[in-house]
C-alpha cells in the first residue's frame, strides 16, 4: 500500500515549501524539495518506527510514502481517519455491527493487518472528508 503526499511550493516571502501526507496526518516542511522529502520521511519514522520508502510520483511535488512493515503504515491510517471524524473505538465497533472492541482497535494498534475487504469496510464506516487514495501495489 502507498499513501499520497505532496510538497506545495514556496509562497512569495516564505522560506520553506509545505509538505502533508493527509492520510497519514502528516505535516511538515523543508527548505526545498529535497529536504521536504527528508523531512517527511523523519516525521513518518519517528512516529512510527519503521524504515519509510518516499518516491516521486505524479506531478511536481507530488510523491508515495510506502514501507516494507505495512501494519504501522495502516494503523495510523485508521487512527487519523477515526480521529479526524470524531468517533471513538466503540462507535467504529457499534457502525460496524460488532460488540468486541477488539474486533477493530486491534488493527488500530497495529496488532493486526487487514485485508483488502475489510479495510475497505473500515472506510464504508468511517467518514472522511478527504480523497482515500491508497495505492496498492
Amino acid at each position: 500500500m502507498k499513501f499520497p503526499g505532496k510538497i506545495h511550493p514556496k509562497k512569495i516571502n516564505e522560506k520553506y515549501h509545505y509538505v502533508e501526507i493527509p492520510l497519514l496526518g502528516i505535516h511538515t516542511q523543508g527548505k526545498n524539495y529535497k529536504d521536504s522529502m527528508r523531512m517527511a520521511k523523519e516525521a513518518l519514522e519517528e512516529l512510527l518506527y519503521i524504515e519509510i520508502e518516499i518516491e516521486k510520483y505524479g506531478n511536481e511535488g507530488e510523491f508515495i510514502v510506502t514501507a516494507q512493515e505495512l501494519k504501522p503504515l495502516i494503523s495510523r491510517f485508521l487512527e487519523v481517519r477515526r480521529e479526524r471524524a470524531g468517533m471513538t473505538i466503540a462507535e467504529v465497533v457499534e457502525k460496524l455491527g460488532k460488540k468486541s472492541l477488539n474486533y477493530y482497535s486491534q488493527y488500530e494498534r497495529g496488532k493486526s493487518i487487514p485485508g483488502f475487504d475489510k479495510l475497505r469496510e473500515f472506510i464504508r464506516v468511517i467518514p472522511s472528508k478527504l480523497k482515500d487514495q491508497i495505492l496498492i501495489g
